[in-house]
């Protein structure tokens, strides 16, 4: 398959020089025509910003094609009478594309920079990561038309160019203002003097800035000029902390809250019902019609989302498991040589001889010996955990004793007094101490 050149990053630049240029950029119609022209009915453009370049509070923002022309116009009418993207270190590669007839780009850029002038001359830089994804088709009517009307025109472009999607995350805003912008009686330029020398920074000290050389200060401010100028004036910020206008912050913050409601609205226009026509009964109909359909007539976009159960009943189409099988016995179960994860072993175990316990150390021993009796009749409930500080449960057994009873592979709690006698051993060590107390 041969690919066309790669054409991402030069539509991006379109796009910028599109934004930098606005014909009419107070008219709805006009933004209209330029998504239309760069972005693909489907396309969704997605914006991150940080709140004071701080990195601790973001908003992110999904803005679809239908409120992509209001964003552009409400950005518009807040000031701004020209935008502009530019790349640095972009990279563009092919990807397997889903649309038939069409390639896919992918282009990627690590420090981008969009561009906001207003018209009180404040200049904004958001500065972030940005990437997009450009769908290419070949143009049908190049085929049928190799030049324009009459053969006198330029031939229709042999591919289509739009966009798929952009995501730019904004990490940083920075706002200049023009000199011209600042107002003020101007005085002369005068010559800088040593003693007009800046303030020290917050962090400097005091007698770092008085340990300065005097010559170097001299000789720095000795050829540089200055304005003062008397009561100067600055025109106000237009920007909101998060470096975009206030009005357009609103703007898509409606547009995000209208999202959710995409269920409703899409089964008013099925219904041809409008807002003010019978609000009330599609609102009825429409509950009615949740309930009697568990799942949505018309899903949205958000029932793609991992976790989201197929069939409505279980996340990801499972049932779950009781919770009582993970600690009764089955009779099916092979006995394992270690315990692990504090489980009791099935009941129809068989004793291993004594002498072969006897080989155990310490710090092996079982951790069925700390659980209580009441488990036998609660079989549900969580076993205690085992480990070395389970021997603290039997302090007037004497060590040597204990080692050997920590080796049975069986537990009070899951074997009968007929089914575990009492060891030999034990008895005559009572006899022992019997005589010796005697």
């Amino acid at each position: 398959m041969q690919y066309p050149s790669p054409q991402a990053i030069i539509r991006l630049s379109s796009l910028s020089d599109t934004l930098s240029h606005p014909a009419t950029p107070l008219s709805n119609d006009y933004w209209k025509g330029v998504v239309q022209e760069f972005f693909m009915p489907k396309a969704v453009v997605k914006i991150t910003l940080w709140k004071d370049n701080a990195q601790q509070e973001a908003k992110p923002f999904d803005i679809s094609v239908p409120i992509l022309s209001r964003f552009f116009l409400v950005t518009s009418q807040s000031g701004v009478n020209s935008m502009a993207i530019s790349l640095e270190n972009a990279k563009e590669r092919f990807v397997q594309s889903l649309y038939p007839a069409s390639y896919t780009s992918v282009v990627d850029c690590p420090n981008a920079v969009w561009t906001f002038r207003y018209t009180n001359g404040y200049i904004v830089t958001l500065r972030g990561t940005l990437s997009a994804t450009l769908v290419t088709f070949t143009n049908t009517a190049s085929s049928l038309m190799q030049t324009g009307v009459n053969g006198a025109g330029p031939p229709p472009p042999q591919y289509i160019h739009k966009f798929e999607n952009i995501t730019f995350n904004s990490k940083t805003h920075e706002k200049a203002l023009r000199v011209e912008a600042i107002e003020g009686k101007r005085r002369d330029p005068v010559t800088r003097t040593p003693k007009m020398k800046a303030e020290p920074s917050p962090g400097s000290s005091t007698i770092a800035s008085t340990s300065s050389s005097p010559p170097q200060d001299e000789e720095r401010g000795s050829g540089e000029f200055v304005v003062y100028i008397d009561e100067a004036a600055i025109p106000v910020e237009p920007v909101n902390a998060f470096g975009i206008p206030q009005a357009t912050m609103r703007c898509l913050e409606l547009a995000e809250s209208v999202g959710h409601m995409s269920e409703l609205m899409e089964f008013s226009r099925h219904m041809k019902v409008g807002p003010l026509d019978g609000s009330a009964d599609a609102l009825r109909n429409y509950a009615q019609l949740l309930r009697t359909f568990p799942e949505p007539m018309f899903p949205p976009l958000s029932h793609n989302s991992p976790g989201y159960a197929i069939d409505g009943n279980f996340a990801n189409g499972i049932a779950p498991s009781p919770a009582v099988t993970l600690y009764q016995s089955s009779p099916t179960m092979e006995p394992s040589t270690t315990n692990q994860g504090g489980l009791q072993p099935p009941a129809n175990i068989p004793h291993r001889p004594p002498q072969n316990n006897a080989q155990q150390g310490p710090g092996e021993s079982s951790p069925n010996m700390a659980s209580t009796p009441a488990s036998v009749q609660t079989p549900s409930a969580p076993p205690l955990s085992a480990g070395p500080t389970s021997t603290s449960s039997t302090p007037m057994i004497p060590h040597a004793n204990l080692k050997r009873k920590a080796g049975e592979t069986s537990s009070p709690t899951t074997t009968s007094a007929e089914q575990q006698p009492p060891p030999a051993k034990r008895t005559q060590r009572k006899r022992s101490v019997r005589q010796a107390a005697s």
